[in-house]
């Protein structure tokens, strides 16, 4: 009876260090709730992502406040994502959940057991139902990701939908660069030069193509969704298409910059990559479609929780 009495006690002692939750409600995100200690493991991973981030470095109470409002983007992804794929009846296979078996099994044992990991999830503010629903969270990312992006619904159903994509959404940044320090045979600076050069290319004496190749330059094919943090790119697609300008002065030197049409031949050398982009662009406007028809509430709790007290509420 006495060993009876003591198997109930571990089991029940178990439980509660891997399931019981006494941590208030932090966030509502639609019918899903996040509690306290999650919200405290978000926080302080934000925190450490905007420290790591560099820049100009904030005050502790601007570094606090950016820090809860990407804590709470992470949150409401991460429960959007959940509460899709609970209304799609997108759930974990059994392979699935063995994997996740598994791999907690592993990690449990790389730890030298229960203690070593418990220690290992106190260290990174994490409980035990956190640890497991972030590792599930990557599968059903998967799940409602594949669902979208295979459904003609809400991705690109055909070949010429695709090539509508790609001609809407991409296009070609071509430039003239004169160095700053560049100065011509005769005494001219950079800048008359380029300017010179614009003039030649708007009158129709020379070509774009021809004044790139003797001056030189550069082109490439951009992503408008996603384009490169370039600043002679970026300045290129404030233009119209077709359109050529010029000079512009930039941090490294003067260019006369050109907007051009996709190119369908780099279309056909890089489809892969241009599917991806659609389906990527079918997911983000199925989740944005998605967070516009649900309700986002923080609780005053949150205002509890900062930096200096973020253990206490991991629990």
């Amino acid at each position: 009876m006495k060993k009876y009495l003591i198997l109930i006690f571990c089991v029940l002692l178990a439980l509660t260090l891997f399931s019981f939750s006494a941590s208030p409600t932090a966030v509502r995100v639609g019918k899903r709730r996040v509690d306290a200690s999650e919200y405290a493991y978000y926080l302080n991973y934000s925190r450490l992502n905007l420290e790591m981030a560099g820049g100009v470095e904030p005050t502790d109470e601007q570094l606090l406040q950016q820090a809860r409002e990407q804590a709470l983007r992470l949150i409401t992804n991460a429960e959007l994502l959940r509460l899709c794929c609970d209304d799609l009846d997108l759930g974990l296979t059994k392979a699935e959940k063995a994997a996740l078996k598994d791999s907690k099994e592993e990690l449990v044992s790389s730890f030298g057991g229960t203690a070593g990991y418990l220690e290992y999830l106190r260290g990174n503010l994490l409980t035990d139902r956190l640890y497991d629903k972030l590792q599930e969270n990557g599968y059903y990312y998967n799940h409602l990701y594949d669902y979208v992006s295979e459904n003609d619904e809400y991705g690109v159903a055909d070949e010429q939908q695709l090539r509508q994509f790609y001609a809407d959404g991409y296009a070609v940044a071509s430039w003239i660069f004169l160095p700053a320090d560049y100065v011509s045979e005769d005494g001219r600076s950079a800048q008359d030069v380029a300017s010179e050069l614009a003039r030649r290319i708007s009158g129709g004496e020379e070509t774009f193509e021809q004044v790139r190749d003797r001056i030189g330059g550069g082109e490439t094919v951009v992503s408008l969704s996603d384009p490169p943090s370039d600043e002679a790119v970026q300045t290129c697609l404030k233009l119209s298409e077709g359109e050529a300008v010029g000079p512009y002065g930039l941090s490294d030197g003067w260019y006369i910059l050109r907007r051009g049409a996709a190119d369908m031949m780099w279309f056909e050398e890089n489809r892969d990559e241009v599917e991806a982009a659609a389906a990527d662009k079918a997911f983000n406007d199925y989740l944005t479609d998605a967070l516009s028809t649900v309700s986002v509430v923080t609780e005053k709790v949150c205002q509890k929780i900062d930096f200096t007290n973020l253990e206490q509420y991991v629990k």
